[in-house]
């Protein structure tokens, strides 16, 4: 099997976009195949864009689009955009496969693959392989522990790379679920620190490092008026990360002579 990878496919995106059209039988109008995660097994209920036309994968992990609308250069996308459970790995076309590599993840966050198909090809036998994205899950609670449930707070989460040469932070509303969860989903492997505030109350988490693949889903964490109080809540939950993919056994150490 051939491999490619996405760092020419980024920089020289007309090129290869112009490569993949020309080699597309033209039969019609269509675009098919399957998604399946990095094991091999088929993933259902993912939403595959095309653009403008989407479509959700069956139980098998089968899709198909007809009608697609040919243009220059489109992008194969996993819906919603930035809210994705899953990301894009790797894409199969006619034997060439072109892969995601860990240090592209700021070109990638959003899961986009651009592609350009031909007017009346039939594209077909895609293998389009993804992994759970990244994420940290976490649960606000009212200073009474009661679940903050279905409230608007302010949310900041603050990020620090790994090598200690970048920080960043993000700040915004966020909305909580009816059980007062929150999901926020990151794109690199970095340490990450939530804090979440409503009117008035705030609270802060310890720093949490997330490795290549990681979900963190246990974090819990309780408003309080003095945000320099004391709070066992704030480590409620130890880390227990729960890896987007699990390897496989270890082989077993041979003696030494």
């Amino acid at each position: 099997m051939k491999r490619a990878y996405l760092i020419p496919l980024l920089v020289f995106v007309g090129s290869v976009a112009l490569s993949l059209s020309t080699s597309l039988p033209s039969v019609a109008a269509s675009f098919s195949g399957r998604v399946v995660d990095e094991l091999g097994v088929p993933v259902s209920g993912v939403t595959v864009v095309l653009l403008p036309q989407q479509t959700e994968t069956d139980e098998t992990g089968a899709f198909s689009m007809t009608d697609v609308a040919p243009s220059s250069v489109t992008n194969l996308m996993l819906l919603p955009v930035h809210r994705a459970e899953y990301e894009i790995r790797a894409v199969e076309i006619e034997g060439v496969t072109f892969y995601s590599e860990s240090e592209l993840y700021h070109h990638w966050s959003d899961n986009r693959f651009p592609i350009a198909i031909e007017p009346g090809a039939d594209v077909k036998d895609v293998e389009i392989t993804v992994r759970l994205r990244m994420r940290i899950r976490g649960r606000v609670l009212s200073a009474d522990g009661t679940p903050l449930r279905s409230k608007v707070i302010d949310f900041e989460i603050n990020q620090r790379s790994t090598d200690g040469r970048r920080r960043s932070s993000n700040s915004g509303p966020r909305s909580l679920d009816a059980e007062g969860y929150f999901v926020e989903y990151v794109d690199e492997p970095a340490y990450y620190t939530m804090i979440v505030g409503h009117q008035g109350p705030s609270a802060e988490s310890e720093e949490i490092l997330l490795e290549d693949g990681q979900r963190f889903d246990g974090l819990v964490l309780t408003l309080r008026d003095d945000p320099n109080e004391q709070s066992p809540s704030k480590v409620v939950v130890k880390p227990v990360f729960k890896p987007a993919l699990l390897a496989g056994p270890k082989p077993p150490v041979k003696p030494k002579a």
